[in-house]
This record gives C-alpha cells, structure tokens and sequence, in this order.
C-alpha cells in the first residue's frame, strides 16, 4: 500500500476521495465539510457557539440532537476533553476552538482509536493525519473539527477549519 494512502475501518461510504493530495476512505461526507467548510444539518446556517472561559480540568464537548455546534474555551488550568452523543442518519460536527490566555495550559484531547497488533481495535477518535498538537503558547488558538454521522459510534477529528 504507498504511503500516501490513509484507511480507515469505518464504512461511511468507503469510496476513495481526494482530500489535500491524500487519498482516503473516510468518506465523501467528511471530505466534502473538510474542504468546503459546510456540514452538519442541510439548510443549516447559524451554529450555535458555547463560550467557555474557565472549565476546570474535565471538560465534555457534547454533538447536538442535530447539526453542528462550535466549543470556543479558554483553559484556566490542565485540561482534558471528551466527546460524546450524536444522532445516527444525521451528519453533525463540532468544532472546537481553544484558546490560550496569558498562561497556556496543556490541553489532553479525547482518546484517539487504537488498533493493536492484533487487530483488537479501541474505541475512540481517528484523527485524520494525526491526533493535532495543541498550542500551548500565550494567546495562540488551535481549531480541530470533529465529525460523525452515526451517532457518536465513529467520530473523526481534523486540525484546522
């Protein structure tokens, strides 16, 4: 398989689609929002924005009942995130926006999948291209866009809008 080639185990749709000169089967649906920004409900054009200046170290980013919704957080101390929910038949993002104040705090996103050498597969995030780094630097933001079409049971994740 060349290198430039990314699988995946999800069954979104499994047809090959061209996303930023890589190859990839995570599905039509994905790719289309990764490049032109669209997703969540059809129609849809507001989203709703959660502003968070201070969420202790356990935050939950939640998918809606239906469309899209935007975290923008300020961590005031170490964080770690999770995600969760969703409505299966329905193509939902989150974007999460996180923004580092003067102090910068070290930021744990949600667990990413892992398959073993077995073959035994972890439930959890694919990050598409790697899970992204979090800045951590004073005033710096990190994007990442979180996306699911089933209900939560495969959530993919990308760095950038």
């Amino acid at each position: 398989m060349p290198s430039d080639v990314l699988t995946s185990s999800s069954d979104l749709t499994g047809n090959p689609v061209e996303v930023s000169g890589v190859r990839t089967t995570i599905g039509a649906a994905l790719a289309s929002a990764a490049l032109t920004g669209t997703g969540g409900s059809a129609g849809s054009t507001t989203v709703p924005v959660t502003m968070t200046a201070a969420p202790g170290a356990l935050y939950a980013l939640v998918f809606p009942a239906s469309g899209s919704s935007t975290f923008d957080v300020t961590p005031n101390t170490a964080l770690t995130l999770s995600i969760s929910g969703g409505t299966p038949g329905q193509e939902q993002r989150v974007t999460l926006i996180i923004r580092q104040a003067a102090t910068g705090y070290a930021v744990a996103l949600p667990a990413a999948q892992v398959v073993s050498s077995s073959g035994v597969v972890t439930a959890g995030v694919i990050y598409v291209g790697g899970m992204p780094a979090v800045g951590t630097t004073s005033g710096q933001a990190t994007i990442i866009t979180f996306y699911t079409d089933d209900g939560g049971t495969t959530i993919f994740a990308k760095s950038g809008f």
